[in-house]
């Protein structure tokens, strides 16, 4: 409630008071998590959100996000990791070589692809956002793949 009402510090102390008293609590971590995603903490973001990955590997909705604050703080081999592990978890493993930033795009759109079909329309919609960022081409990519 206090993030809502533009309180971030409060909302801050409270998921940290959270993890204090319950320090399983892969929610209160993620909150924190997201709480420091958008004040642009990424670091702190990134350690949050990874301490929840330590307590439940299988959030894929925050291995996509890690991705997305791997890329925006430079770290593409920590991102291809979680892609791959993203990969791995959907029955796709990844065997390619990535050599470039438009490798990975592709990356994220096969991601994508296998997300939708298991109507996972808003994990697929993230995906296809990462992969128009890495390549401002991948537009006609998406095109191809879709006809």
């Amino acid at each position: 409630a206090y993030k809502y009402n533009g309180n971030i510090k409060k909302a801050v102390e409270i998921c940290l008071k959270a993890i204090e008293l319950k320090p399983e609590s892969k929610d209160s971590r993620i909150n924190l998590g997201y709480l420091f995603y958008e004040t642009h903490e990424f670091k702190k973001s990134k350690e949050m959100l990874e301490s929840a990955l330590l307590l439940d590997q299988n959030l894929m909705e925050i291995r996509i996000l890690l991705c997305e604050i791997n890329l925006m703080t430079r770290d593409i081999e920590r991102c291809v990791y979680e892609c791959d592990w993203i990969l791995k978890n959907l029955g796709h493993p990844l065997d390619m070589t990535i050599n470039s930033l438009s490798d990975l795009a592709g990356i994220f759109l096969i991601i994508a692809q296998i997300l939708a079909g298991k109507k996972d329309n808003v994990l697929s919609e993230k995906a296809v956002h990462l992969a128009r960022q890495l390549d401002p081409k991948i537009e006609e990519k998406i095109e191809m793949t879709s006809n």
